[in-house]
């Protein structure tokens, strides 16, 4: 499945609106969660790409149509998105494909700057998709979902 055949986005869960209005992703191998930076909490740790243009945009489209799902115990996270709009900074995600867990940092989902931890369906097309970039942004890094 392409990245631009994507079904319409999932209104109801709040991993379709997240990213709504970015125009920068910042893809991350994630580290251990730092307590405070800048932009509040990070996972991000080794700079893998940045996408912008039709790359964030289908990107964009792939969280969007990230399906619902009950939510696993590990939550490890392998990959983070770290996005920006014209403006700045809107929110880190990271994402765990084992536990089916997407915690979202940031001003956007908390301005309190508490983090938000969703279940999405990391077996569905758009994770897949999602998650074969994030490793071909890896250049032959050890596997980690």
């Amino acid at each position: 499945m392409d990245f631009l055949d994507l079904p319409e986005p999932l209104a109801a869960h709040p991993l379709a609106q997240s990213l709504a209005g970015a125009t920068r992703l910042e893809v991350f191998r994630t580290g251990e969660r730092r307590a405070a930076g800048p932009d509040g909490p990070s996972w991000a740790a080794e700079a893998l790409a940045v996408w912008t243009g039709e790359p964030a945009a289908r990107a964009v489209a792939a969280v969007q149509a990230l399906p619902p799902d009950d939510m696993r115990r590990c939550f490890a996270p392998g990959y983070a998105l770290r996005a920006h709009d014209r403006t700045g900074f809107l929110l880190e995600i990271a994402f765990c494909f084992r536990c089916h867990g997407a915690e979202l940092i940031g001003p956007r989902p908390s301005p309190d700057g508490l983090a938000t931890v969703l279940g999405f369906d990391a077996e569905s097309a758009p994770a897949l998709g999602l998650l074969a970039r994030f490793r071909a942004c890896s250049g032959g890094l050890p596997e980690q979902a």
